[in-house]
């Protein structure tokens, strides 16, 4: 397992750290991913874990061995973690079998090189040069050379982010399974929300060098605590209500919130969680956005723009007045999208 415990760390005295206070645990064998937008402190963190930065306050483990705290720091390769970087760093003058075996020692090298090389997929390109593969491939080459030392904790820095849309979601799906079958724990880093939610078992969101929110990615995705988690993790509609005795009002009447304090609050409601209805909010649609599988329309009701998401085929056409019904349960969330 690794527990991360109050992480910070700061490049300027200056400046406001940018990793503050982040804690977090990764069981083994699980897959995680840290989750933000640029400058949140997302690689940082994941250079400060494999020891490429040096913390300032704080406590990394692995294993029940200390990796840093405020006495010591391990150096990167006594961490026992392998390293998947985002442009994957091949040598380029040799060939894949020698860019797995790379860093490996003893007379074995060689042949745990082949069987890494087999486990992704690769045993009958262990003589091409770098440059003679696809994008794909060198990301598994990458992978098998951060697999071969057999490290306790594989990190992914941003690994799918050169493919083109089409591979990148066929890569992705090729390397979650290679890190399922070699059992191995990994923290994967990115900006993407869709790869973070169908590549990982955890999510932790991270913003302004803090950590948000974390959890299961259904949890986050339909329980989100901050209206930044809500609007960050996907198409959200923001609205405001006003609660009293466990019953908040809004623009679609009073939705039963047992357990919140009377007073102001928001509520953030995912668009496929509204629908088109006989009867319901009123509301004109302004525009609506047809993906093939759904249609996301934009509504106006009242003072309120909201977004609603249907499945295709049914078709509503722009500047038509329609009602609008829920169809699941909004989420109170504190904080600003901003």
């Amino acid at each position: 397992m690794l527990a991360v415990t109050q992480l910070l760390k700061r490049f300027h005295s200056s400046h406001p750290p940018v990793v503050n206070g982040v804690s977090f645990t990764v069981q083994a064998g699980s897959i995680a991913a840290i989750l933000g937008p640029s400058g949140c402190g997302k690689t940082t963190t994941l250079r400060l874990i494999a020891g490429f930065e040096r913390t300032d306050a704080g406590k990394i483990v692995l294993d029940d061995v200390i990796l840093s705290d405020q006495t010591q720091h391990l150096a990167p390769e006594a961490r026992g973690i392998g390293f998947v970087f985002q442009d994957y760093a091949l040598f380029p003058h040799i060939n894949v079998l020698q860019n797995v075996a790379f860093g490996l020692r003893g007379a074995d090298r060689l042949e745990r090189a082949k069987e890494v090389c087999a486990l992704v997929g690769l045993n009958i390109f262990t003589n091409r040069m770098p440059h003679q593969l696809s994008g794909g491939q060198q990301q598994r080459v990458a992978l098998a050379r951060a697999l071969a030392p057999r490290p306790k904790l594989v990190l992914l820095d941003e690994p799918f982010s050169s493919l083109d849309a089409g591979l990148r979601e066929s890569t992705r799906a090729e390397v979650r399974d290679i890190l399922r079958s070699s059992g191995a724990t990994a923290l994967l880093v990115t900006h993407d929300q869709e790869e973070a939610m169908s590549f990982a078992d955890q999510l932790l969101v991270m913003r302004d060098g803090k950590l948000e929110q974390a959890g299961v990615p259904e949890t986050v995705y339909t329980r989100p605590r901050t209206a930044f988690v809500a609007s960050f993790l996907g198409k959200t509609n923001l609205f405001p209500a006003r609660v009293q005795n466990s019953i908040a009002e809004t623009p679609f009447g009073q939705i039963n919130v047992a357990g919140l304090s009377d007073g102001s609050t928001m509520l953030s409601l995912r668009p496929e969680d509204l629908a088109f209805a006989d009867v319901g909010l009123s509301a004109k649609i302004l525009s609506r956005e047809f993906k093939g599988h759904d249609v996301t329309y934009t509504v106006r009701a009242d003072q309120l723009t909201l977004i609603v998401q249907r499945p295709s085929p049914a078709m509503w056409q722009v500047g038509q007045q329609v009602h609008i019904k829920l169809i699941g349960q909004p989420t109170v969330v504190q904080g600003s999208s901003s």
